[in-house]
């Protein structure tokens, strides 16, 4: 036969179970919010897109959303084109050895759009040979283009 104190100690681990439990659903239910309203600004951002003829407002609208809608600090998206500052004075063609410098004149990485934290896109990184820094060596074939930790690159 139970003691009471048997009993308490019995609900009382019950309790605490349930409590546990309802504590893992509720985070469970947060998650599924926020993938609903990440979902539905997706959905909104896509329809913004679809209905922006200008390409590169098109890229502004994404890399706000990315800002937006994951948090991200900062977002950018670079077009690999024809290197067109070279003899104007971009920083890179101007050293010859080191790090970073510019060793195929060709073709480098343009800046076209940025939100977040750093949004001057005509700083001394607007342009980027292939190569240099992380963003030029992703371009560059040395790095996987698919990341999801910038941190694991250095």
């Amino acid at each position: 036969m139970e003691t009471n104190e048997t009993s308490y100690k019995k609900l009382l681990k019950k309790s605490e179970t349930l409590n546990k439990r309802i504590s893992q659903l509720e985070q469970r239910e947060a998650e599924h919010k926020q993938i609903e309203e990440r979902l539905s600004s997706l959905n909104s951002l896509k329809e913004q897109i679809i209905s922006t003829p200008n390409f590169v407002d098109k890229l502004q609208l994404i890399t706000d959303g990315v800002v937006d809608i994951f948090g991200a600090d900062f977002a950018r998206i670079w077009i690999i084109k024809e290197g067109d500052l070279c003899e104007e004075g971009c920083n890179y063609s101007k050293k010859t050895e080191g790090r970073c410098f510019c060793s195929n004149r060709q073709h480098c990485l343009h800046l076209v759009v940025c939100s977040g934290r750093y949004l001057d896109i005509d700083d001394n990184h607007w342009r980027v040979p292939c190569g240099c820094y992380k963003i030029g060596r992703i371009a560059s074939g040395e790095y996987s283009k698919f990341i999801t930790r910038v941190s694991d690159l250095v």
